[in-house]
């Protein structure tokens, strides 16, 4: 498992939360974040597997948040 600081910004509050997280990919990392823990996630976590941290990031607008993934080494 590789470690990862994964940020995840609402659009509405603006608050930035910052964590860091053991995953086995950048993609595991994203959904491993606190505020994606929710069900209604389910069918968008499979939308998403093999995006890149960049499409990821891209895709999260579209939901009126930024989440960043950062491989930490």
């Amino acid at each position: 498992m590789k470690r990862y600081v994964v940020g995840h910004i609402n659009c509405f509050d603006n608050n930035l939360i910052l964590e860091v997280v053991e995953a086995s990919d950048p993609h595991d990392a994203f959904w491993k974040h606190s505020k994606l823990q929710d069900d209604c996630w389910g069918s968008c976590k499979r939308d998403t597997e093999g995006m890149d941290p960049e499409e990821l990031q891209n895709w999260s607008f579209d939901f009126d948040m930024s989440v960043a993934v950062l491989e930490l080494t």
